[in-house]
């Protein structure tokens, strides 16, 4: 089994078009908060890759895009056997450590990814009298130790935060049955892939063809991607 034709899928995992379309609106948000605050990610960072998977919960519905990117790239089955073989790295799956021998060393497929990982860096929580601040990450506040009081000041001047909860509820409501639960990213990237791979094997069986969402509708900003990739 190499490939799983996205168009397939919208009436088996319901919401998944949305999904591209909210991935999209979150991408210019996040860029339009960047502009605002003028911060980024250091350059060949990659910090936020490096956190333990446990650290990093996602939902199976935000793994379902990646998913039909790896079943569609033939890497499906390998990648599942990575997960199983992983062992005591805890690291996420898709991140390639800088130490390795390949040459594009991190998020293996930064377009597909989780919303979670969308969101870190320059998102906001609500505090307990419901007023947002900025979660900016820790390699940010390392560099430039004023931009979480800086950013803080302009959230509460009028700029419009990228709140957490807001989008994660956005998600989620999208396909509540896969969406609701969360999940360390390797059991949810592991599940989503199996039950993308078990519905493939299904359609390829019966040799139906449906209409749906592509995989570019996943894609973002390629300027974006040229960024984490440090060919900027």
């Amino acid at each position: 089994m190499t490939s799983a034709d996205p168009a397939a899928f919208c009436s088996l995992f319901p919401g998944l078009s949305e999904l591209a379309e909210l991935y999209r609106e979150l991408d210019r948000e996040i860029a339009r908060f960047k502009r605002a605050v003028a911060l980024d990610c250091p350059e060949f960072c990659r910090t936020c890759c490096t956190a333990a998977e446990e650290q990093i919960e996602v939902s199976v519905f935000e793994c379902l895009p990646v998913s039909l990117h790896l079943w569609g790239r033939g890497e499906g089955e390998s990648c599942l056997q990575r997960i199983a073989a992983n062992g005591g790295n805890n690291l996420c799956v898709l991140y390639t450590p800088r130490d390795s021998l390949l040459p594009d060393w991190g998020c293996a497929h930064y377009a597909w990814r989780p919303l979670l990982c969308r969101l870190f860096g320059f998102s906001s929580v609500l505090d307990k009298h419901g007023r947002p601040r900025i979660a900016l990450c820790r390699a940010i506040k390392e560099e430039d130790p004023q931009a979480e009081s800086r950013v803080n000041e302009k959230i509460a001047g009028g700029l419009e935060p990228v709140i957490i909860r807001h989008w994660a509820e956005k998600a989620s409501s999208l396909n509540p049955h896969l969406g609701r639960r969360r999940h360390p990213i390797n059991q949810a990237l592991r599940l989503a892939l199996e039950k993308v791979g078990f519905q493939t094997h299904l359609l390829q069986a019966e040799g139906g063809e449906k209409q749906g969402p592509d995989q570019e509708e996943f894609k973002e900003n390629p300027a974006e991607d040229r960024f984490y990739r440090g060919q900027r």
